[in-house]
C-alpha cells in the first residue's frame, strides 16, 4: 500500500491506497503510506518517476474518501499504517515528549484524521504503545503502536465496537514478543513440527549461504579514506559544504 506514492509531478497514486478486510463482523479499511525519506534509502532507478508525498495528508485524503463512500461500501473501522514513526524512544519516553519535538511523528499524532481508529508505525525500529489524542474530540484517545524491527514483535490491538453505535468504544493494545527476546519463542520452537515454517526457514538458510558467498567476493578497492562528512553538511552560498560525521 502506498497512498502517498504518486506519478512524478502529479497527485495520481501509482499504488493501492488502502485494502479492506472483514474482522469480527466489521468492515476494516487499512490505509498505507511510506516515509518521504524513501528515495535516498533505495536504488535511484527503483523510484525513478515517482513522487513521495506527505504521508499525513495522504492518510487524511483517503480517510475522507472512505468516510464518504455509499453506506454499503463504507468501512466500519479505519486503520492507518505509517511506514514512519517516532525515533529514539526509551521505556521512559512519553508521547508528549515526542509531540513536543515536532516533525512528522508529531503531525501523525495530532493531525491524522479523527476517522482513523488506530495507528501503526514503522521505519524507526522503535517499540512503543501510546494513547494518542483524537484531533477535535476532547478526551478521546486511540492506539498508536510501533513494534520494533525484523518481526521480533507483533502489535496487538483489540478494538471494542458498540453493537448499536457501530463506533469504537474501547480498545486495548500490547506488544507481543514473537521470537528470541524477553521470553519469546526461539526459531527452533517456531519451526519444530510446522511444515510451512520449515519450508520458510529452509529458504532463509539457502539465502544466507548465497549471501555469505557473494558477500565475501571483493568488488573493488579504495585508495583514500571513505568519509560521511558530506552527509552532515549544509548549503553555504548555494554550494554544499561538508560537515563532520560526529
Amino acid at each position: 500500500l502506498g497512498a502517498n506514492v504518486y506519478k512524478e509531478g502529479t497527485t495520481t497514486p501509482v499504488l493501492p491506497e488502502y485494502a479492506t478486510f472483514t474482522a469480527g463482523g466489521q468492515k476494516v479499511a487499512v490505509i498505507g503510506v511510506v516515509t518521504q525519506d524513501t528515495p535516498p534509502l533505495v536504488k535511484p532507478d527503483n523510484v525513478a518517476g515517482l513522487t513521495f508525498g506527505d504521508p499525513v495528508d495522504a492518510v487524511n485524503r483517503v480517510a475522507d474518501k472512505l468516510e464518504n463512500l455509499p453506506a454499503a461500501y463504507r468501512p466500519d473501522i479505519i486503520i492507518a499504517e505509517y511506514h514512519e514513526g517516532a525515533a529514539a524512544v526509551s521505556s521512559a519516553t512519553t508521547l508528549q515528549e515526542k509531540i513536543d519535538e515536532g516533525g512528522i511523528f508529531a503531525r501523525i499524532v495530532t493531525e491524522t484524521s479523527a476517522a482513523v481508529d488506530a495507528i501503526f508505525n514503522g521505519h524507526t525500529h522503535q517499540v512503543y504503545t501510546w494513547d494518542g489524542p483524537v484531533p477535535g474530540v476532547d478526551g478521546a484517545t486511540r492506539p498508536i503502536v510501533s513494534t520494533g524491527q525484523y518481526g521480533t514483535n507483533v502489535g496487538k490491538v483489540v478494538l471494542s465496537v458498540g453493537r448499536d453505535s457501530g463506533a469504537v468504544e474501547d480498545y486495548s493494545m500490547e506488544i507481543v514478543n514473537v521470537v528470541g527476546f524477553a521470553g519469546g519463542r526461539t526459531i527452533a520452537d517456531m519451526v519444530d513440527g510446522n511444515q510451512t515454517m520449515e519450508e520458510i526457514y529452509g529458504i532463509t538458510l539457502e539465502a544466507l549461504q548465497v549471501a555469505d558467498a557473494e558477500g565475501a567476493v571483493p568488488v573493488g578497492k579504495i585508495t583514500q579514506t571513505l568519509s560521511r562528512d558530506y552527509t552532515k553538511g549544509e548549503y553555504v552560498d548555494g554550494k554544499w559544504q561538508k560537515g563532520t560525521t560526529g
